[in-house]
């Protein structure tokens, strides 16, 4: 499983969100984005200006993902998958290239192909994006784990929550 993974990242005092991201057919690619960016929890407590992760994030695909195919010069999506710029989270200026990555500088994988019930871990600041979906619903699980403190409010999840009330 992940957990050993995700403690030895984070630590042992680890919270946790989920949510479901559905692609519908027909849906266009995503637009190029981290989900989240370089903040106070980006540096450790002291300080220190060596970057560690401050959350994970792990996608568990629910139908299976097949990376891009090729026919006859067209590229085929079929339900599509995410596709990341490795080493894009050690930089905060990377997000800004997310674009020029995939169309310029060849740095992008796909993240296929995964079965249902796979899972891909990546730092939450990892530059990424969703390809086309030419094909059927591509229902994804996606769990994020963080440093007690950390809570991503603003940029994915807002106030609600669906089990449990703040306190």
């Amino acid at each position: 499983g992940w957990a050993p993974t995700v403690r030895a990242t984070l630590g042992a005092e680890v919270e946790w969100q989920v949510s479901l991201i559905c692609s519908r057919p027909g849906a266009p690619a995503g637009h190029w984005h981290s989900d989240g960016g370089h903040s106070r929890f980006t540096y450790g407590e002291e300080g220190e200006s060596a970057p560690v992760a401050y959350a994970l994030c792990a996608f568990v695909p629910l139908i299976p993902l097949a990376p891009p195919s090729r026919t006859e010069g067209d590229v085929c999506h079929g339900s599509g998958c995410t596709v990341f710029w490795p080493g894009s989270h050690r930089q905060p200026a990377c997000l800004q290239l997310g674009a020029a990555a995939s169309t310029r500088l060849d740095a992008v994988v796909c993240g296929a192909p995964l079965e249902p019930g796979d899972a891909l871990v990546y730092d939450y600041r990892t530059v990424h994006c969703g390809s086309p979906n030419q094909g059927a619903q591509r229902p994804i699980l996606q769990f994020t784990f963080s440093r007690r403190g950390y809570r991503d409010r603003f940029r994915n999840y807002g106030f609600h929550q669906l089990f449990y009330e703040d306190g």
